[in-house]
């Protein structure tokens, strides 16, 4: 992957949740960019959001249960309605919609969202057959303009997900722009990162729309494993450190892993996009991560900083960490 296949993201089109741990932490390190992605909200938290630099938003109604008894009218002031849960047990997918669109058009909310049931195990799931149904019959209609309809395929097991967006995409690519692609339960990172980089690599799904779901012991970390994510894909503006750390070998003369996870802790919330690498010998180090602005690397009783591969200091092994990081000061400032 690099950066010809993955230019500049749209942030509009990584949904992250609004509710999650830290996220003042999170708005206040990142000023620049915290508010470009687009936000996943419950109707109870839009009237937060004059608190923060939020643009985007999406307000999540759990089914189509609650869309219906919801009072809509607080929710006019901008972003669009999701409706999860829906499957055939709410009745004809053409019928759902209708009844969707026409609240949301009696708000003046101009784009919806329908999260479908597809899981093949399920026999509440919509079928392929009527799923493409449906998009046959609007086919070359307003309807299917993505400023004005979103669709969500869901099915629980992530491949089948995708495997199943895959599908209707190739069969109609005119809907390309209009899938969002979002687990209807928690992923772990590992999970969460494949979602990411198969839905940008396929040339079908990179152009809709994508939200990560993280297990609960992962939530804390949702903006930063999000904004990982996406730097590992390449894409060139996003913000923050790219961290780099060698696997160690017999040449290894520092505590890579202790280390590394300290500079992280220090790093973590810089806004400025920054590569930084921590190696584990000055034999090899430099030259393997010669792509990064500054890094360390290991040596006799010593550290070596380094700037894009080149050595520009040595210290002992109790300075390192603060050496790096005052070399990582003068870039951020």
């Amino acid at each position: 992957m690099n950066d010809t296949q993955f230019p500049a993201l749209d942030f509009k089109t990584v949904e992250l949740c609004y509710n999650w741990p830290k996220k003042e932490e999170f708005f206040s390190n990142f000023p620049n960019y915290a508010g470009l992605f687009t936000y996943q909200l419950s109707p109870d938290d839009v009237k937060t959001l004059s608190g923060f630099n939020v643009n985007h938003y999406c307000v999540i109604f759990e089914s189509l249960e609650k869309y219906s008894q919801a009072d809509l009218s607080n929710l006019s002031a901008g972003g669009f309605f999701s409706i999860n849960g829906i499957d055939r047990g709410h009745g004809a997918l053409e019928d759902i919609f209708t009844f969707v669109r026409n609240r949301a058009d009696a708000q003046k909310i101009n784009k919806i969202r329908l999260c479908v049931n597809c899981d093949a195990r399920d026999k509440n799931a919509f079928s392929e057959d009527e799923i493409d149904a449906f998009i046959e019959r609007h086919s070359g209609t307003v309807a299917l303009d993505p400023q004005r309809l979103s669709l969500c395929f869901q099915a629980r097991r992530p491949s089948g997900m995708i495997d199943f967006n895959r599908r209707l995409a190739s069969r109609r690519p005119e809907i390309s722009k209009l899938i969002h692609m979002e687990p209807p339960e928690p992923l772990n990172e590992i999970e969460n990162a494949v979602m990411f980089a198969l839905k940008y690599g396929d040339p079908l799904l990179k152009n809709g729309t994508v939200a990560p779901k993280f297990a609960p012991e992962e939530s804390g970390r949702l903006y930063l494993s999000a904004l990982e994510i996406l730097r590992s894909l390449e894409f060139s503006n996003i913000p923050g450190v790219f961290f780099i750390s060698c696997p160690t070998c017999s040449r290894c003369r520092i505590d890579v892993i202790s280390l590394a996870g300290r500079i992280y802790d220090r790093v973590r919330l810089i806004e400025k996009p920054l590569k930084i690498a921590v190696m584990g010998c000055e034999v090899n180090g430099p030259g393997e991560a010669s792509h990064a602005d500054v890094g360390v690397a290991g040596s006799i009783d010593a550290g070596v900083i380094f700037v894009r591969g080149k050595i520009i200091r040595r210290v002992k092994i109790g300075e390192i960490e603060d050496a790096l990081m005052a070399v990582i000061s003068e870039y951020v400032e």
